[in-house]
């Protein structure tokens, strides 16, 4: 800043404003369909002047000011994903959500609230003054669970290991009765993250699974026990209750693109996938996605149609071809037509309509497909899920912030 009227100026950015104005845009041009801190040119000025948004004051700039904020946001989008990455493998949060305001935590996991209440009153009965037991590890307390050993412990070392609490808010991530768990990082900046002392977020997950609420529900069904009317028959029905009803929903929002986990989804909800995402996307800033990358998403989409399947009314309404096309063969024949033209770049709602029609002429089902046809589909959507494996990083680190 180094014009007369704001030299000096300290700009303060939230992270929510970062990534829904600022970061993220990729190699897209300078409008704020793209990049919305750019509010546009100034009427009438001469030379030309731009005036930017970052998020509470406006600033006007010539053209190569714009060029350079850009730079600068292109930049910051590559460290600041970078150490969003580097955050979740030291704290074993990957793909988890990011929860809290003003204090960041993670969602682990959702569970009905019955079940939370049980593992309450299991902590508070194993607090670890009150016995030596392999579950006398918690520091009872009536809201939160703190696994803390007092003393040496086969599988860990003395002091806390983890503080979790639970959540009834959280959009799109809790329905219904449940409660959303959640992780907090320790107090003490020095505390080293590992299985025998601070626990990791997915460690914390697979002791809650695989240990804890088994252990909830052996005590939980002993204590039946003391009924006056307990019986053997009614032993095994609670226990066959707990196994059926005493479960976590896993919160992670996992990748595709990443170590090629679409082969594992499968085309066809891969391709759901990212219609649902790009059908929703949009509504703050737009998507660019290069005419030459639309040529390969085309290409598979004739290779798909091949097989005739589908409705093809349907899929030549969702490729703006309309009455034009009443055969597979017509709109193969329109599409080809459409590769030799020049057209435009495509935005979230072309894409979101192309992704349709992919669907459709799949009909629902892509194991007649070869298996050379299913590797051209996904090279053509490739580009497609690593932007949408981007944006999940960005929604993990912002929509619950």
């Amino acid at each position: 800043m180094k014009k007369h009227d704001s030299e000096g100026v300290t700009v303060v950015l939230s992270q929510k404003w970062l990534f829904d104005n600022f970061l993220c845009s990729g190699d897209t041009p300078l409008n704020g369909q793209y990049r919305p801190f750019i509010v546009g040119e100034l009427p009438g000025v001469t030379p030309k002047k731009t005036v930017v948004d970052l998020e509470n004051c406006r600033f006007t700039l010539p053209e190569e000011g714009v060029r350079e904020l850009a730079y600068v946001s292109d930049e910051l989008s590559k460290v600041f994903l970078a150490a969003l990455t580097a955050i979740e493998k030291q704290w074993g949060a990957q793909y988890f959500p990011f929860i809290g305001k003003g204090s960041v935590m993670v969602g682990i996991c959702t569970m009905p609230r019955w079940l939370w209440n049980n593992i309450l009153a299991f902590a508070e009965e194993h607090d670890c003054a009150q016995g030596e037991s392999v579950w006398h590890i918690f520091d009872a307390a009536r809201a939160s669970l703190r696994p803390y050993t007092p003393r040496p412990h086969p599988l860990y070392e003395q002091g806390y290991h983890s503080s979790l609490s639970a959540w009834d808010e959280a959009d799109g991530l809790i329905y219904g009765d449940d409660v959303l768990i959640v992780w907090s990082p320790s107090s003490s900046t020095e505390e080293e993250i590992g299985q025998r002392k601070w626990w990791p977020c997915d460690y914390v997950l697979s002791w809650i699974e695989n240990e804890l609420i088994p252990a909830v529900g052996n005590w939980a069904n002993e204590n039946s026990k003391k009924g006056a009317f307990f019986s053997w028959s009614r032993k095994r029905k609670l226990l066959k209750w707990w196994q059926e009803h005493a479960k976590v929903k896993d919160v992670r929002i996992r990748p595709i693109s990443e170590g090629e986990r679409y082969r594992v989804v499968g085309l066809k909800e891969t391709v759901e996938i990212l219609q649902c995402f790009y059908n929703s996307y949009g509504a703050n800033k737009e998507i660019f996605f290069p005419e030459n990358k639309m040529r390969k998403l085309y290409l598979a989409l004739i290779t798909v149609l091949r097989g005739g399947r589908g409705h093809a009314s349907y899929i030549a309404g969702n490729l703006q071809f309309g009455k034009y096309c009443d055969t597979h063969a017509e709109i193969i024949e329109q599409l080809q037509v459409r590769l030799q033209e020049s057209g435009a770049n495509a935005h979230s709602t072309v894409i979101d309509y192309r992704l349709r029609a992919l669907l459709a002429a799949l009909d629902q089902d892509d194991s007649w497909l070869r298996e050379s046809d299913k590797e051209q589909v996904f090279d053509a959507l490739l580009p497609l899920m690593e932007f949408y494996d981007q944006q999940m990083l960005v929604r993990r680190h912002s929509k619950w912030m």
